[in-house]
C-alpha cells in the first residue's frame, strides 16, 4: 500500500509543478504588463532629430550623455536597461553592417552571442541575442550621414518581458 501512495505521489508531482510554474509566469506577466503601461515620458535631442518615449514607472532612473548624442535608462534594480543615442556614419555603413559590427564587439568580448532573430529592412535593421546572461534587442536606423540606436537589455532573458519593453519604448525621428 505504501508504495503505491509513493507512486501516485511521483506521478502527480511533476503536473503540480508545471501548473505552479505556469501559474507563477501568468501573475508575472501581469504585473509586468502593468508597470510597461504606466505613464511614459520622453527624451529628445536635436542634435540627431530624434526623441525616445519610455515608461517612467520602469525606467526612472537616466543618465544623458554630456554632449547631446543619447540617453541611458535604467529600471530601480538596473535588470532593465535602455539606451538610445545618434552617431555619425562615418564610414558610410548600412544597417545591417553597423548590427555586424556591433555583434562582432560584443562577441570580441569573450562570451558566446547567440543569435535568436535579425530583420533588415531599408535604412532600418535589428537583431535580439543572449549575451552575458541578458537578452538584448538593437535596432539601426539609417538617417542621411548619422544612424540612431536603440539598445534593450533584459537580465532574466525573458522574450515576453523583451516584447513588453519593445511594444511600450519608442524612436522617433523628429523633424
Amino acid at each position: 500500500m505504501r508504495v503505491l501512495v509513493n507512486l501516485l505521489v511521483l506521478l502527480g508531482l511533476p503536473l503540480f509543478l508545471i501548473q505552479s510554474s505556469t501559474t507563477e509566469e501568468a501573475t508575472t506577466s501581469k504585473s509586468a504588463v502593468s508597470t510597461f503601461a504606466g505613464k511614459s515620458a520622453a527624451f529628445c535631442t536635436p542634435r540627431f532629430s530624434f526623441c525616445l518615449d519610455y515608461p517612467y514607472a520602469l525606467l526612472s532612473n537616466k543618465v544623458e550623455s554630456d554632449n547631446g548624442d543619447g540617453i541611458d535608462l535604467y529600471s530601480d534594480d538596473a535588470s532593465i536597461q535602455v539606451s538610445a543615442y545618434g552617431s555619425n556614419n562615418v564610414y558610410d555603413w548600412d544597417a545591417k553592417e553597423i548590427i555586424d559590427y556591433n555583434l562582432q564587439e560584443y562577441a570580441s568580448e569573450g562570451t558566446t552571442v547567440k543569435i535568436l532573430s535579425i530583420e533588415e529592412g531599408i535604412n532600418r535593421a535589428s537583431v535580439t541575442f543572449k549575451f552575458d546572461g541578458y537578452l538584448h534587442y538593437q535596432e539601426i536606423q539609417l538617417m542621411n550621414d548619422h544612424y540612431l540606436v536603440l539598445n534593450l537589455s533584459l537580465e532574466d532573458e525573458n522574450e515576453v518581458t523583451l516584447e513588453l519593453l519593445k511594444s511600450s519604448v519608442s524612436l522617433q525621428i523628429s523633424a
